[in-house]
């Protein structure tokens, strides 16, 4: 693989890394204050779940955290695994 595609694909990971993020935060603090039964839950234009009950909000805000966390070390692998390859190549 080229190293320009493994930066592209790690800006493309810390990306969907932010915007995995905002919404964690986004959901974290909608859960304090949620009118009626629940609520429905779009991420990047695709519905996860039409109805979330208010005490099972929290839950997908922690796992939008992971995954953006999973999102970040996996660009840095590949990230790091360029610059490996990268050196092998020097000092052959």
């Amino acid at each position: 693989m080229n190293v320009v595609f493994r930066y592209i694909i790690f800006g493309l990971l810390s990306i969907f890394a932010i915007l995995m993020i905002s919404k964690g935060t986004e959901l974290w603090l909608v859960a304090a204050n949620v009118n009626g039964d629940g609520i429905g839950i779009q991420f990047l234009g695709l519905e996860i779940n039409d109805q979330v009950s208010a005490k099972e909000i929290s839950r997908y805000a922690i796992g939008f955290f992971i995954a953006s966390l999973v999102a970040i070390v996996g660009g840095f692998f590949v990230i790091a695994r360029s610059s490996v390859k990268t050196n092998e190549r020097s000092v052959n």
